[in-house]
């Protein structure tokens, strides 16, 4: 990973950045810089891909593998090594399904778990648009997983607010309702279908509505 002081000129490619926005944690290295342009040049030329995101303060970059520590502060610019996206059409909506991706390589039981999340922005409308978000995994040939199964929140899921409000919106639920917010809580597996494109790749399809999350995990 990047470390010791940065060249003062460096190319100037783009990064999504941040203002007043801190990534803590999940470090993978630092380096002095004049500006968040620096940290952004050196995060993008990072030929191992350890560096996903970075966080600037005080002519400091701080490299990192995750934003999952995403908090607000104001000293900090962060970024990610991702181009930024274009600017939807004129009275459009931005709907954007973000993704993290874990694996477990003991044995047995590897599997990979994806992450994804869509939180609906509407930009001219209402944004309740519903999603459909295909998960490519590639994979050594013969290797391919063999099952998929989903876990989601959304309003007809894991939505114990919405048992807590058909309740009444109780200040203080009796130990009866309590046990009925937490069974309205639990997550439910559903097994889904994974579809080999290719010798080296699998894919698995799930729909997202507004305001959903969803687990997406591969098993061997």
């Amino acid at each position: 990973m990047v470390s010791g002081a940065l060249p003062s000129r460096l190319p100037a490619p783009q990064c999504v950045t941040e203002n007043a926005t801190n990534m803590e944690g999940f470090d993978v290295g630092s380096a002095a810089a004049a500006d968040s342009g620096a940290c952004c040049a050196a995060c993008k030329a990072d030929a191992n891909y350890a560096c996903q995101f970075w966080s600037f303060k005080a002519g400091t970059c701080h490299f990192k593998s995750s934003d999952a520590g995403r908090t607000a502060d104001d000293s900090f610019t962060s970024g990610s090594r991702q181009d930024p996206a274009p600017p939807p059409p004129p009275g459009t909506h931005y709907q954007a399904v973000s993704a993290l991706a874990t694996t477990n390589s003991s044995a047995p039981g590897a599997s990979v778990q994806v992450f994804l999340s869509h939180w609906a922005n509407a930009i001219g409308g209402n944004g309740t648009e519903p999603r459909v978000a295909t998960v490519r995994l590639e994979h050594d040939s013969g290797a391919a997983p063999t099952t998929a199964t989903v876990w989601r929140i959304d309003e007809q899921n894991a939505n114990p607010q919405a048992a807590w409000q058909k309740m009444g919106s109780p200040a203080v639920p009796t130990q009866d309702q309590l046990a009925q917010l937490h069974t309205a809580s639990a997550l439910a597996p559903v097994a889904t279908p994974v579809t080999a494109a290719s010798a080296t790749l699998s894919t698995a399809t799930v729909s997202m509505p507004p305001n959903s999350a969803v687990l997406v995990e591969f098993e061997y």
